[in-house]
């Protein structure tokens, strides 16, 4: 009875229904009328015996039933995943897939590195890159649609497993020309410097609330540098008066190269994007400055031999 009703058709249609919130909708992109579709879902809510959809509202929605029979559908794309993957694995890597996501920054100056010294030993792995925001890419994650999530700060640890691979120190970069550095020369740190680790055997930190007046450009609110760089202000005793709010961190950081704003910038960030001679660095004492980088998956998703060479890789490259 179970396969009758999560058959291939039927597990199609409803989750086109599900997806575009509407019959006809759905019905165009499946390439069958409204009136076959609409047939064919009320035979299936009559062979269960409850409806799957709100039709009243708009979009439709799902009743509870409806949502019960969409987290089946996902539990069983799973599985399947989980067995092709198993398939690739039995075949020593010979074949394979994986879909990699992260946000700009990551994608551009992180990744290339990691695939490229994966490749060298396994040829055959294929990828698809995903970029988006970190909140978007949890979401899509919940989907199935993603393999791995390289990703840093905080996550939903109910539902995600991180492997970490590097940790990050945050620090205030600062135009050059902002007349305050006169000030704070000895706490200064260059470009340079952070390249050669300096900033980890400098313990002497900035009073940060020097620059309360000035203009920070920050992370939007959500995302994990957003709550660490509000946290580290308010532990100074004061809250940003002017603050530009992006979406990117790299684009964070070139707007502060541009002497637009006062950024909260990553140590990775600046060692793996392109220099910056117009901007000085001072060390943050603070318990938000540090954090984890890592590669994510869902906990209930099957972590493969693919997915384990690749986590592997990239702690072996940034250890290096």
């Amino acid at each position: 009875m179970l396969q009758k009703f999560l058959s291939y058709r039927n597990k199609e249609y409803i989750y086109e229904i599900y997806k575009t919130g509407s019959f006809s909708k759905a019905a165009k992109n499946l390439y069958i009328s409204q009136p076959a579709l609409s047939a064919s879902i009320v035979k299936i809510e009559a062979d269960l015996g409850m409806k799957l959809f709100n039709r009243s509202s708009h979009p439709i929605t799902l009743t509870e039933a409806g949502q019960a029979y969409i987290d089946a559908i996902k539990e069983i794309e799973e599985v399947e995943r989980g067995f092709y993957n198993k398939l690739y694995e039995i075949s020593n890597l010979q074949i394979g897939h994986l879909t990699i996501a992260g946000a700009n920054f990551f994608s551009s100056c992180m990744l290339p590195t990691i695939m490229k010294n994966f490749s060298k030993k396994y040829p055959a792995i294929t990828f698809e890159i995903v970029e988006s925001d970190s909140i978007e890419l949890y979401k899509m994650a919940l989907d199935n649609h993603i393999d791995l999530i390289l990703d840093a700060g905080d996550y939903d640890h109910d539902i995600y497993k991180a492997h970490h691979i590097l940790t990050e120190e945050i620090l205030l970069a600062v135009p050059k020309n902002n007349p305050l550095n006169d000030h704070f020369k000895e706490y200064q740190l260059t470009y340079h410097d952070i390249l050669q680790n300096k900033h980890k055997e400098k313990q002497d930190s900035i009073p940060i609330s020097a620059f309360k007046d000035e203009t920070f450009i920050l992370m939007k609110k959500g995302h994990d540098m957003h709550a660490r760089s509000i946290g580290i202000c308010q532990n100074y005793g004061f809250q940003p008066a002017h603050t530009i709010y992006l979406n990117q961190l790299m684009t964070v950081y070139n707007f502060a190269s541009q002497e637009l704003g006062i950024v909260f910038v990553t140590d990775t960030l600046i060692k793996l994007a392109p220099p910056q001679d117009n901007l000085v660095f001072y060390k943050v004492n603070d318990k938000s400055s540090f954090r984890s980088l890592f590669l994510a998956h869902k906990k209930t998703s099957i972590l493969t031999k693919c997915m384990e060479y690749f986590i592997e890789t990239a702690r072996t490259v940034f250890q290096e």
